[in-house]
């Protein structure tokens, strides 16, 4: 009886997650990126503005 409840308590979690990212924006209009700060911000911000520019470009849409 207990692997019968654990199969359904996992198909259950899965419907769960797929209703959940299908609800998500499949495309939006800010995209984000995360960088890690080994230094400064302004000057990391400064150093991937190129990137920046280059995904906007690429793209077509705002990433932040």
């Amino acid at each position: 009886m207990k692997p019968l409840f654990n199969l359904v308590l996992v198909l259950c979690l899965m419907m769960g997650m797929n209703m959940q990212a299908s609800a998500a924006d499949p495309n939006p209009d800010l995209l984000k990126v995360a960088l890690l700060p080994d230094e400064n911000a302004s000057e990391l911000i400064k150093r991937n503005q190129p990137l920046k520019d280059y995904l906007e470009s690429t793209s077509g849409k705002k990433w932040n």
